[in-house]
């Protein structure tokens, strides 16, 4: 088996995307067929980042290669992957390009047929996961997503109510959380991959109702969990704005047609006194008012789903985390970024 030769050579970038002009990739990897491409958009994150690519390097029972498109400030992830991930295939822009450009970038050059996403701030606890979901992928053509099982240990909020394992119907799920979720890469293409007009929050949300109006099913499969640590550094306040922004969106482009005004009204309403705090008012209106100037300006986007579509897809069941305590074995030591010493260790 020969190894293929290492390069660093510009990305071949679209003509719509002038900013990959000074893109760059490192890749160090095998001539043998990939089956699952791994990845990872990081962000001034190295030490969540180096605990993510610990538990991807020990996966097991299938080919793979790891994407992480780097959108950090500094230089502290490229000195990460240069000096201890040298099989890693580096990507960066410019410019902070948000999650769904820097995926569909890395989805671009990925040889494998599954694509695997995972946050920077996740990590595996199950050291056959990407061996489970190629299996899961390849046993059923309709399958055009996979949701995996999670855990996000430090969120105390929006939790399952029972874990997914067992009650997911023939039909399959609503969406994925793209923390632990995975694509058939001929349906992610058919599809249109990551709208990159909603930059960031919902972007799974929306690419599963494509997938599903292409006529596939999002599936799941349950692995020793997947931890989601969520990150302190996240920029919530700009994260929220695009939240609102991107639920308008949503109902725009999908909804039948006599559904849309109504449940614009009603989520900028529901939006707007959740939580309330007189401080909060000014960020949702904002997004509220990107939200309508987006409808304006994305107006050739819309592929409204028939009420039967729309009646099936709100019946299905949603991707979360799943309730804690769960696989306490698994978890133990989450909470320690320094010490990986637990990561992949055993097969839950």
């Amino acid at each position: 088996m020969t190894l293929r030769e290492q390069r660093f050579s510009p990305c071949m970038a679209p003509p719509f995307s002038p900013d990959y002009r000074d893109c760059r990739l490192w890749s160090f990897t095998l001539m043998a067929e990939i089956d699952v491409s791994v990845i990872i958009v990081a962000c001034n994150r190295p030490p969540e980042l180096e605990r993510a690519l610990r538990s991807s390097f020990a996966q097991t029972g299938v080919s793979f290669e790891v994407f992480v498109f780097d959108n950090s400030t500094d230089g502290r992830v490229a000195a990460l992957i240069s000096e201890k991930y040298p099989d890693v295939i580096y990507m960066k822009a410019p410019s902070n390009t948000g999650p769904c450009v820097a995926r569909n970038r890395c989805a671009e050059h990925a040889a494998g047929e599954v694509l695997v996403f995972l946050d920077d701030d996740a990590f595996f606890t199950d050291n056959t996961t990407l061996k489970k979901v190629s299996c899961a992928i390849r046993a059923a053509e309709d399958i055009g997503g996979l949701a995996m099982t999670f855990v996000e240990p430090f969120n105390p909020r929006n939790k399952l109510d029972s874990p997914l394992a067992g009650r997911v119907p023939p039909e399959g799920m609503k969406s994925f959380v793209a923390c632990a979720a995975a694509v058939r890469k001929s349906a992610f293409c058919e599809a249109g991959s990551f709208r990159t007009a909603l930059l960031i929050d919902g972007e799974e949300r929306d690419l599963c109702v494509r997938l599903l109006l292409k006529g596939y099913r999002i599936g799941y499969v349950a692995v020793g969990p997947i931890v989601h640590s969520k990150s302190p550094i996240r920029d919530t306040g700009s994260r929220g704005v695009h939240a609102i922004a991107n639920q308008i969106l949503f109902d725009y482009w999908y909804l039948p047609g006599p559904l849309v005004l109504p449940s614009i009204l009603r989520h900028a309403w529901k939006l707007l006194v959740y939580r309330f705090s007189w401080e909060s008012i000014p960020p949702r209106l904002e997004g509220i008012a990107r939200g309508i100037a987006g409808c304006l300006r994305f107006r050739d986007l819309r592929m409204p789903m028939t009420f039967t579509q729309w009646r099936s897809y709100i019946n299905l069941p949603p991707h979360g985390a799943e309730p804690i305590p769960m696989y306490p074995a698994a978890l133990e030591g989450h909470g320690s970024i320094a010490d990986m010493s637990y990561v992949c260790t055993s097969n839950p």
